[in-house]
């Protein structure tokens, strides 16, 4: 009786232990996670610098990037990424940052994107960025088609080129 409790045991534990490391091996990574959620353009409200309010559109490619001013891999990404615009300039570019309007203004305006009509600069709330996002890397960069769907994501840097490639 109790070697028959004791095999029925290590047998339960066998098929517990089994359907865990399943589990755990077939679950998406993050990063697939973030592409199934944002298969398609998300509909989020930033704030611009001037406090103007506006959305994600849809009608021309999109790159959408979030970004925090104190982040050197952000700092780098954005300046390569300025100084290769010639390579973006079919698509829109948006720079998307949880931090205050304060926090990054200066910073955006040191980059001198004001004479890219196709760049903007948005605030978007921490509330919002995560129930939408959820976990992001910095840089996170989301390429989407003129019809919204994603096609691209880039989790940290990522040069300017490989960007452009991705939107033919």
């Amino acid at each position: 009786m109790k070697r028959t409790v004791i095999i029925i045991s290590v047998i339960f534990l066998l098929l517990f232990g089994g359907l865990q490391l399943y589990v755990f091996v077939s679950r998406p990574t993050p990063k697939e996670e973030l592409r199934i959620r944002l298969a398609q353009l998300p509909e989020i409200a930033l704030t611009g610098i001037d406090g103007t309010e506006f959305s994600l559109r849809k009608g021309t490619p999109l790159v959408l990037i979030y970004f925090n001013s104190e982040c050197d891999h952000c700092q780098r990404e954005l300046k390569d990424i300025r100084d290769h615009i010639e390579l973006l300039s079919s698509s829109s570019l948006v720079l998307m940052s949880s931090q205050s309007l304060e926090e990054f203004a200066s910073f955006a305006n040191g980059l001198n994107f004001e004479d890219f009509p196709n760049v903007r600069f948005g605030r978007i709330r921490p509330e919002q960025l995560a129930n939408t996002f959820g976990s992001l890397a910095l840089p996170q960069i989301f390429v989407f088609s003129a019809d919204g769907k994603l096609v691209a994501l880039y989790s940290g840097e990522a040069s300017p080129s490989e960007i452009a490639a991705s939107l033919r």
